[in-house]
Formats: C-alpha cells, sequence, structure tokens
C-alpha cells in the first residue's frame, strides 16, 4: 500500500492497527546518499571510524522512502499475513513561525540508483509525508505560543528605515485619532523587514488597542474590537487548537516511528545498522558521537531488532544454502526446495501491490515485505 500526504492521515488508524494487532515488523530504506567520502573506507578502518563515517552520512543525507511490513501469524494455516506499507517522505517546511527548511546532500550514484529503479521523484517532493523531530516539535511548539501569546523578541531599527517608520507611525496615529476616517489603513512595506517593525511598532505603542495583519506588500492597521472575556477566551482556545492542528500535520510520520517505538514488537532488517542510523537521525534525533551511544539509543528507541543478514551469516544450518547475503540472494534461498513445508508470508487483501509483481525490488515497501517474508522461513528452517 502507497501511502502519501494525500492519504497518509485517513490511512494512519489503519496503520497503527496493523502494528499493533502483528507479531513482528520488518523495515527498509532508501537514501539520498550513502557516502559523505566515497572510497574513504579501507580495510584498516575500525569500528569507531565507520560508525563516525555512518553517523555524518545519516545526519547530511536524507532517507526519501521507507517501508514497513507488518507479519501477524494466521493460526488457521500457520501462514503470516502481511501488511506492506511504502511510505514516500519529505521534510516538513513550514513558513513564518519556525526555520524547518532543512539542507542536505545527495550523492550522484545513489540519485542514478533510484531512477534506474523507478523511484518517483516527483511524487517524493510534492506528495512525500511530511515529519518533524521532536526537537523540531518543541521548537515549533515555541515559536506558535510566542506568536499565540503576543511575545516578540524586539529588531533594531536600521538607521535607512528609520525615517519611514515615522512617517508610517504619523500616519497610524493621525488616522487612529481623526473620528472620521475609515476603520483601517493599509501601510505599504518594501520587504519582511519593514513588516516586522510595523508589527512591533504598533505593538509597542498602542498595545491591544490596534490590530496589525499582513499582507503581500502592505500592512492593514485596524481598530481592535473589544469583546467579552468569553469571546476572547473563545478566540484563544480556536487558535490554540488550530496550533494543535498544525503540529500534528506537521509531525506526520515521525508519529509512525513514535508507534514503532511504543508498540515494542521486534524489529527486522536485512543489513539494519545502516537503516536505523538513517532513522533516527532523521526522525527521532542526532546521533550519539561513539558507537556504545547509538547502541545504547537504539535499544532505547527499538528494544529488539533482528538483522536477517546477520541470522544468515551466523546460523550453521544456514550455511552453504546461499552464494551471498544479499536480499535477493536469500529472497532465492528460503525459495529453494530445502524450505519446503515452512509458512508463507500472505499480503492482506487490501495490499495488492505486492500479491504477483517480481519487478519491485529497490522499492523499500516490497524489499521490508520480502525482509519479513525471508526472516519467517530462515527461522522456521533453523
Amino acid at each position: 500500500m502507497e501511502i502519501l500526504r494525500e492519504n497518509f492521515h485517513a490511512e494512519l488508524p489503519y496503520i497503527k492497527e496493523a502494528i499493533e494487532e502483528c507479531e513482528f515488523i520488518a523495515i527498509d530504506a532508501e537514501f539520498s546518499g550513502l557516502h559523505t567520502e566515497p572510497n574513504r573506507r579501507t580495510q584498516k578502518t575500525t569500528l569507531e571510524q565507520g560508525y563516525e563515517e555512518l553517523r555524518k552520512s545519516a545526519s547530511q543525507f536524507l532517507t526519501v522512502q521507507i517501508g514497513i511490513s507488518t507479519f501477524k501469524f494466521d493460526p488457521r494455516n500457520g501462514d503470516y499475513v502481511a501488511k506492506p506499507f511504502n511510505f514516500f517522505v519529505f521534510p516538513t517546511t513550514v513558513a513564518g513561525y519556525s526555520p524547518q527548511g532543512r539542507c542536505f546532500l545527495a550523492e550522484a550514484s545513489s540519485l542514478d540508483f533510484l531512477a534506474k529503479n523507478r523511484f518517483d521523484f516527483n511524487k517524493w517532493i510534492y506528495n512525500g509525508v511530511q515529519y518533524m523531530t521532536k526537537d523540531e516539535e518543541e521548537s515549533y511548539r515555541k515559536e506558535r505560543m510566542k506568536y499565540l501569546n503576543n511575545e516578540y523578541d524586539d529588531i533594531a531599527i536600521d538607521p535607512v528605515h528609520e525615517e519611514w517608520l515615522n512617517d508610517a507611525i504619523e500616519r497610524i496615529a493621525a488616522w487612529k485619532e481623526n473620528p472620521d476616517a475609515i476603520n483601517f489603513i493599509n501601510i505599504q512595506t518594501a520587504n519582511n523587514y519593514q513588516k516586522r517593525l510595523i508589527h512591533q511598532e504598533v505593538r509597542r505603542l498602542w498595545g491591544t488597542e490596534l490590530h496589525a495583519q499582513g499582507a503581500v506588500s502592505f500592512i492593514t492597521i485596524t481598530k481592535a474590537v473589544k469583546t467579552t472575556e468569553k469571546v476572547s477566551n473563545d478566540i484563544r482556545n480556536q487558535k490554540q487548537a488550530g496550533i494543535q492542528r498544525d503540529i500534528k500535520n506537521s509531525i506526520g510520520f515521525r508519529g509512525v516511528i513514535d508507534l514503532l517505538s511504543t508498540c515494542g514488537k521486534p524489529i527486522v532488517g536485512h543489513n539494519i545498522v545502516v537503516d536505523l542510523a538513517y532513522i533516527l537521525s532523521q526522525f527521532v534525533g542526532p546521533l550519539p558521537p561513539t558507537i556504545e551511544g547509538y547502541k545504547r539509543m537504539i535499544h532505547e528507541t527499538f528494544p529488539t531488532v533482528i538483522d536477517t543478514k546477520y541470522v544468515s551469516c551466523s546460523a550453521e544450518v544456514l550455511k552453504g544454502l546461499s552464494y551471498d547475503t544479499s536480499l535477493p540472494a536469500l529472497e532465492n534461498m528460503v525459495n529453494s526446495i530445502h524450505f519446503m513445508g515452512c509458512p508463507r508470508a500472505v499480503p492482506n487483501a487490501r495490499h495488492t501491490r505486492y500479491h504477483l509483481s517480481r519487478d519491485r525490488s529497490h522499492e523499500a515497501g516490497y524489499d521490508s515485505y520480502i525482509t519479513g517474508f525471508i526472516l519467517i522461513r530462515m527461522l522456521a528452517h533453523i
């Protein structure tokens, strides 16, 4: 099932239900790049050096697509019912209140790889599910509450704009004292700095008597309408509800990561250390400076983690059954005669995208589905 910005909130209850009812969850991710310094790693690279390179890459590249597949055991036939979700994810950009716009790197070889595997870049940018980290959420919340409470940090008045500002204030004062004036006055502004100055000076000189409302190229000043305390509280409550709604929408995909963290279900991946580094860095918070700190962060977020690549290498009974440990090779292995009679993974009826398709490899949703399928068959064989 493809999840985009346009259907994310409608499908979120279904996604939550799938996570809560399953036995385990498999994940996979696609990225805008992998190496900030290609070809730097050698045989002499230590574990700590490798982690530092991974930490640096995870902080500068983006996770562009995430696959999450849930697997629920069906006691009627011994198989597992899979619900694969394929999420396009793109950073939240909130204008006007908080600097949420992100700069990120892209690696040419990674973009080429995505393009050759039919990745839809327009869908990613225009319709990717938004998200914020917890720190970004808190910063945004504080910014919005400052706006609601009229708590602004004053800015310095540039001498270049001082004459213009004095003239604007004189015009506003004359309009305010004129009993025959219309109920508003427009002050032309050349840029956002001038708009900020008008807001600041109107608030400083007249407090709640006047109200300033920004437009494209001017500020409209009106006289505040006196209201009862109940009406004032109702207006404030409406604004607070609007802020909470904006925050909920902006949190977006991070809410799914929160669900994965709190559900306590095993998280499965193939070579999962890389996927987790990017996911934690992008949706939870900055990675710790040491590999020991990274391990703690993983297990605090996801208590049980299983790597299918590690299982395939460490289980004696599986050795020699596959020509390598790549995902396609392990898929071929668990579909071989050696695994006859092992449980299957069958997509739920709503998840038809991967029913018969064999050409969606490197789509995160498909790869997460195959990862879970491989684990089921390997553990049954072991």
